[in-house]
Parts: structure tokens; C-alpha cells; sequence
């Protein structure tokens, strides 16, 4: 039977079940590549996710959101949208500065395969009217 998930923007609520979903996934990424001893790195991008979720609660930062992906209530997968970068509105001469651009997509190890990050993905499209 296919796993039903409801997406919805994170709420502060959210924090703690997606700090679990960016350690967890992150972590589970490196292992199977082989890289899990970059400790220090693992940790840095868990560390920059964190607090580009925080950022996008406050209201001071109203050009990034992120979406949360729920399963029986619990934070299963994650993902953020948020104005193009610098480095790619300097790379395209700014002929890119009017598009967004998806963040990285976060889904708990077993959690993955199931739907979860296509859901993601097709919410945030729909949201686009950001």
C-alpha cells in the first residue's frame, strides 16, 4: 500500500523533525558514497540547513520557504525555494535573476524511494508564485 504524505510550509514547529531529517539524510548520503569520515563537512552542511530553516521562519527573510513533506504527522522529507543566487545571477550576466531555484531535497532514509521527494518537488511548483 502506497504511504499517504501531506506537504505543507515548515512552522517552528517543524524545527526539531527537520533537523532529525537534514542529520539523517545527510549523513546516510555520505555513507553510501563512502565519504562518511568527512565528519567535518557532514556537519558544516547539516549546520548551513539548520539555519537556513530558521531563516525562513523569521520574517525578516520572506525570499526563502521551505516545504515539509509529513507522514502520520511526523517530518519525513524536506526541501527549499528561494530566489536565484548570486553566483548564478553573476554567472548568467543576472539573464537568470528572475528565476528561483529548489534547495537541497531531504528525505529520512526510509522514507526514500517511496514518492516522498516527487511530492516535494511537485508542491513546490505549484507554489511558484512565490
Amino acid at each position: 500500500m502506497k504511504k499517504q504524505f501531506s506537504i505543507q510550509l515548515a512552522a517552528s514547529s517543524d524545527m526539531e523533525a527537520a533537523d532529525l531529517v537534514f542529520e539523517s539524510s545527510k549523513s546516510a548520503a555520505y555513507e553510501q558514497r563512502g565519504l562518511e569520515a568527512l565528519i567535518d563537512d557532514i556537519q558544516h552542511e547539516i549546520e548551513h540547513k539548520k539555519r537556513l530553516l530558521r531563516a525562513s521562519l523569521s520574517a525578516l527573510n520572506s525570499d526563502l520557504f521551505f516545504l515539509m513533506a509529513k507522514h502520520n504527522h511526523n517530518v519525513v522529507g524536506a526541501i527549499s525555494y528561494g530566489h536565484c543566487g548570486e553566483d548564478i545571477r553573476k554567472c548568467t550576466n543576472d539573464e537568470l535573476g528572475h528565476v528561483g531555484t529548489l534547495g537541497s531535497l531531504y528525505v529520512l532514509p526510509g522514507y526514500q524511494g517511496q514518492g516522498v521527494g516527487s511530492a516535494l518537488v511537485q508542491e513546490n511548483h505549484l507554489l511558484l508564485n512565490f
